[in-house]
């Protein structure tokens, strides 16, 4: 019998240590809490003689579409013809114009998968169509997201993924 308890001792004794080596083994990482949208920004140049006045704005990331039109019509919610918002399936994304440029922005919506951008081979196709039903801007192009941030660190949550495209540079 005494053997029997020197045995069990042991047993616990192993089993203890053991344990405790587990837990000293273990480690922590803190991370703050700053976040970051991946997304990407296409910059297009319409031609000097193109009237954007009620043209209709849209960016399309892999065949889903946002749209607006400048000065607040269909779609748009803003009356400020140099920012566009762009409503429909991938979210409210924009468009600036700024003298002879118009930059579409677009950010991923982490809460709609249907915003949901990839590390590469994203497709965005951005347009600007006249009020006089012309085609002002079409432009496609497959993009990496070559722009990563972490804001956090390496080793924390979230990566975001950047492109930035100008599109008279294709």
């Amino acid at each position: 019998m005494r053997g029997f308890r020197v045995f069990s001792f042991l047993c616990f004794a192993a089993v203890a240590s053991a344990t405790a080596m587990s837990t000293t083994a273990c480690s922590t990482k803190s991370c703050t809490l700053v976040g970051c949208q991946s997304g990407a920004s296409i910059t297009t140049h319409p031609a000097a003689t193109a009237s954007l006045a009620g043209a209709t704005f849209a960016i399309c990331l892999n065949g889903k579409c946002s749209s607006g039109t400048a000065g607040g019509g269909e779609g748009g919610a803003s009356a400020d013809d140099s920012h566009i918002v762009l409503n429909g399936d991938v979210g409210i994304q924009t468009a600036d114009v700024t003298g002879g440029t118009v930059t579409f922005h677009y950010g991923e919506d982490t809460s709609n998968p249907a915003t949901q951008i990839h590390t590469s081979g994203d497709t965005y196709r951005v347009s600007i169509i006249g009020a006089d039903k012309s085609t002002i801007v079409d432009a496609t192009r497959t993009v990496t997201y070559p722009q990563t941030s972490q804001p956090n660190g390496p080793d924390c949550d979230p990566t975001c993924h950047n492109a930035t495209v100008d599109v008279a540079a294709q």
